[in-house]
């Protein structure tokens, strides 16, 4: 008879136990277990009968040391009746070693970012798709262990979700789960990544190896005793946790096979994939990330600001105004676990420039997912895989064309160009989709932008595998098309100006799809003609419209009125004397909101703009800087108007102003101060001057 690997196990405190003790022998003898003969034998020589007891069975061996209240027989019988419960334990001790402290940032290898799961670790949605368990389908999306209890010996269930989605931060939840709790004394789980597994090893030793070996109490030979079907107990449980990854179909379907080949016990098996193979499984259930509720909590203890402190301190609460400002689409995209991960990341490193650049962020976040899971050989390609994704983004979203990567050299995108997850055909025919659209879209403007800052007349064949003549301008311009591409044509504009004014000249429904304008911004870039004149009443000019405008006629604007418009003065002007220092002639500012600047503003822009002649300001206050007097000097201003710009005290200096002939300086707080106009033409209406100044009844000495 084969030996018992239990008894086998336990050899040496038998022997210790019960080599000395007669009246064990005899009890066999009773229990018929063994002859008389043998008996007799055996008084002689305990251990070189011992292998015929090591053949006995647990319930034989349990049953002769229950005959007696012997305190060494019922110490051996509790030592052998806890060894599974003694795996147990020492097993969830080992995976507590091993998840309970994990990496916060899964593309990181950097040990300073280690962190406790459980601080870290957060509720993820979960939807069942098949099942005909309904307390499976409830504790899955609740508490682990009810879960763990209410699974059966046969039960196959599969939990799918894309890329990022939770899938391994569920399944170290379920480890950790188990690893702490105190009632699953007989409960072993046992976890394997699918990846790892050759299909030729026998899978018990496999098993082993990844789970068992490094616990020197284990032996192999009682762990196969305890997985196979002649174990007598019946009170343990094994659940297999599978990482299958995006696996093929085949693979996974073998590997359930080799279980059913092997001469096992049946237990149940989870297996967590990106891709759905309801077919082999009795359960399914999809991940769907966070909550929105759950997106705030994450980033709350991401930055570790459970703790109380000033709203306008935490680094949380800056990142979702940030988020709900600048980047909703990208907010949204936090439901997945890995790009909250990621945003966060980068907003703990670069948020000083990503607060300049918004768009930053999805630059570093395409970084980090392409470079993820990639072999080192392949992260050089970096720059070629980026192409990569904006050509086919570009294709997909203007061409409706598949993502087909069949046959291209580079084959890892990281967590960025994924396969679908109801795909189950071979990968060499797979159709590969973005992580997330709003990446799809970015790259379509990265590719977009280079395209057109080669070749403005670039038709689609020259620029892509497609055959197609018609020139790429005329593609991205479609009218039928551009109000479904918003956020394209946001990621344009902020990638490149220029690029962004050229594509508004073509379709004016482009910028207006992106900015809030008013009919005069519509109809000046609805002209056939370029334009010379600037006039805008009402509404906001920000400063990317203004540069779309200035972008787009710069070198015909030679006047500028602005009425009642809601701007940034200073950076309005500098703009204007960067771009139109030799071409503006007329520029007319009216605020309905009161501005203040320097008084040497309003000097450095007279000296700025070469070719002015004509300057009327209203409403906006120009103040002595440290009450220092200034002068105005201009050799081309013909008519200068500053209503409400002075206090009293701030009028500035008129020096060498020859060819000015008309001067409106009323409604200013100038209380009896001198007006001084020095090197002034005598052509200057000196009483339009007066009827002016004399608005209040106060009459004013002039010093010429």
């Amino acid at each position: 008879m084969a030996t018992n690997p239990l008894l086998k196990h336990h050899e040496k405190i038998i022997v210790q136990l019960l080599q000395n003790d007669d009246s064990f022998l005899l009890t066999l003898r009773s229990c018929h277990f063994l002859v008389e003969n043998e008996v007799n034998d055996m008084k002689e020589d305990f251990k070189s009968h011992l292998d015929k007891i090591l053949t006995l069975t647990i319930g034989e061996f349990f049953k002769a040391l229950s005959s007696t209240n012997k305190e060494t027989w019922r110490r051996l019988r509790k030592t052998i009746a806890q060894t599974w419960q003694h795996i147990v334990k020492k097993t969830k001790e080992n995976v507590y070693n091993e998840f309970s402290i994990i990496r916060k940032f899964s593309f990181s290898t950097e040990t300073r970012y280690l962190i406790n799961f459980q601080e870290i670790s957060m509720p993820i949605r979960i939807k069942p798709l098949r099942t005909l368990n309904a307390d499976l389908s409830r504790e899955l999306c609740s508490n682990n262990i009810k879960f763990l209890k209410c699974i059966n010996n046969d039960d196959r269930i599969l939990i799918t979700g894309s890329p990022g989605i939770g899938k391994t931060s569920h399944f170290i939840s379920i480890l950790n789960s188990w690893a702490k709790d105190k009632e699953l004394i007989d409960f072993l789980i046992l976890k394997i990544k699918l990846t790892d597994f050759k299909m030729e090893p026998n899978l018990v030793e496999f098993l082993y190896e990844k789970n068992i070996k490094n616990s020197s109490y284990v032996t192999l030979n009682l762990f196969k005793y305890y997985l196979s079907k002649e174990c007598e107990d019946q009170d343990r449980r094994i659940v297999l946790l599978v990482d299958a990854e995006d696996e093929l179909y085949s693979r996974i379907e073998m590997f359930i096979l080799k279980i059913k080949e092997c001469n096992i016990c049946n237990f149940p098996i989870i297996v967590w994939s990106r891709k759905c193979y309801e077919g082999l499984f009795d359960s399914s259930f999809e991940i769907l990330g966070y909550s929105d509720e759950n997106i705030v909590e994450f980033f709350k203890k991401f930055f570790l600001e459970d703790t109380p402190c000033l709203d306008e301190d935490k680094k949380h609460l800056k990142l979702l105004k940030f988020l709900k400002d600048n980047g909703e689409d990208l907010l949204k995209s936090c439901f997945n676990p890995l790009i909250a991960t990621i945003v966060a990341y980068i907003w703990q490193k670069k948020h000083n420039t990503i607060m300049d650049n918004k768009f930053q962020i999805y630059e570093e976040a395409a970084h980090i997912l392409l470079n993820m899971n990639t072999k080192t050989k392949e992260s050089i390609y970096l720059n070629e895989k980026m192409n990569t994704c904006a050509e086919k983004a570009f294709l997909n979203i203007f061409f409706n064309k598949d993502i087909n990567m069949a046959g291209h050299k580079l084959t890892n995108f990281g967590n960025l160009l994924i396969s679908p997850v109801h795909q189950q055909e071979d990968r060499d025919g797979e159709q590969f989709h973005f992580l997330n659209d709003t990446f799809k879209e970015y790259f379509a403007a990265k590719f977009i932008v280079k395209s057109l800052q080669n070749n403005l007349l670039s038709l689609v064949s020259e620029v892509t595998n497609e055959k197609n003549d018609t020139k790429l301008i005329q593609v991205i311009c479609n009218p039928d098309k551009v109000g479904n591409r918003r956020a394209i044509f946001d990621f344009i504009k902020n990638m490149n100006e220029n690029i962004f004014s050229i594509l508004v000249k073509h379709n004016i429904d482009i910028l207006t799809i992106s900015e809030t304008v008013t009919t005069d911004i519509i109809n000046l870039f609805s002209r056939e003609k370029q334009t010379e004149r600037v006039k805008l009443i009402g509404g906001s000019l920000t400063k990317l419209l203004w540069s779309i405008i200035i972008n787009s006629y710069s070198t015909e604007i030679t006047s500028i009125t602005l009425i009642d418009v809601e701007i940034n003065f200073q950076e309005f002007i500098h703009s204007c004397s960067e771009n139109l220092k030799e071409t503006l002639q007329s520029l007319t500012v009216h605020s309905n909101i009161q501005i203040t600047v320097s008084g040497i503003f309003l000097c450095k822009i007279i000296r700025s703009l070469r070719k002015l002649t004509k300057l009327h300001f209203s409403n906006i206050t120009f103040m002595k800087l440290k009450r220092r007097d200034y002068s105005i000097n201009s050799i081309t201003l013909e008519d200068l108007q500053l209503k409400n710009c002075f206090s009293s005290g701030d009028m500035p200096y008129f020096h060498h102003c020859q060819f000015l002939i008309h001067l409106d300086i009323s409604h200013n707080e100038l209380k009896g101060k001198n007006i001084k106009l020095n090197f002034i033409d005598n052509r200057l209406d000196i009483q339009l001057i007066f009827i002016i100044i004399i608005i209040k009844r106060q009459r004013l000495g002039i010093i010429i």
